[in-house]
């Protein structure tokens, strides 16, 4: 009879474990069930979240000049190049005063697009696809953002 009731007590350990388990999936879909109908009677901008300060103090930094650049690194479609490029509409009242590049460059090219945009307050590179592999525009970028005295010198040489 005591193996029975060891038995027995052990079902109802794993049958309250399940539903605790089950109380708690069902807590979560309550929460969804509201959260969704928030968003049906709310504007998706009224919704606050922190997820993003981080990434868009470095990118206010940049536009207001006291850094020389950010790296924002994350998965695609998160919204990061809309929040940038965003961030520029709202700080500059002229859409000259920044510039956007994407796709593909060639060290050759990319050292142009910077000469030829150097008066710009702020350079958007994004998903440049070799901007990190080719060591040549890794070298013009130490140099884009690294100060001393007060100026920036960066050289591209080749005798091609």
């Amino acid at each position: 009879m005591k193996k029975e009731s060891v038995v027995d007590n052990e079902e109802k350990v794993k049958e309250s474990k399940k539903d605790l388990e089950l109380e708690k999936i069902r807590r979560v879909h309550e929460d969804e069930k509201r959260v969704f109908e928030a968003l049906k009677t709310d504007s998706y901008q009224s919704l606050v979240s922190t997820a993003y300060s981080e990434m868009d103090a470095f990118v206010q930094m940049c536009i207001k000049g006291i850094s020389t650049g950010c790296l924002i690194e994350g998965t695609p479609g998160a919204g990061k190049t809309y929040r940038v490029i965003n961030a520029c509409f709202k700080a500059f009242k002229n859409e000259d005063e920044f510039v956007y590049s994407d796709t593909f460059t060639t060290p050759a090219s990319f050292y142009i697009w910077v000469a030829e945009n150097r008066d710009k307050k702020v350079l958007i590179v994004d998903d440049i696809s070799n901007l990190f592999s080719d060591k040549k525009i890794l070298a013009m970028l130490k140099g884009m953002l690294w100060e001393v005295n007060g100026k920036r010198i960066v050289s591209y040489r080749t005798t091609k």
